[in-house]
């Protein structure tokens, strides 16, 4: 699906970053290259993540520190 959304994308946008919350958002974002932004809320759980991997730009707990991680 990430493929397939980034098909549509061209070119593609200088900085991409995947909003995610469950193993299979970081994963594919990871995949392709795109830093995650890991989200606590939603219907997958944010507790999943290995918190050293290098995809993962932060964790987020609220909209607000949504909003700081992407600069909003």
């Amino acid at each position: 699906m990430l493929a397939h959304a980034l098909a549509q994308l061209r070119p593609l946008p200088e900085r991409l970053v995947m909003v995610g919350d469950r193993s299979h958002d970081v994963d594919g974002a990871a995949a392709h290259g795109i830093d995650t932004v890991v989200v606590g809320w939603g219907y997958g759980r944010a507790d999943f993540i290995d918190k050293t991997s290098t995809t993962v730009v932060t964790h987020a707990a609220t909209i607000d520190e949504l909003r700081e991680a992407l600069g909003v």
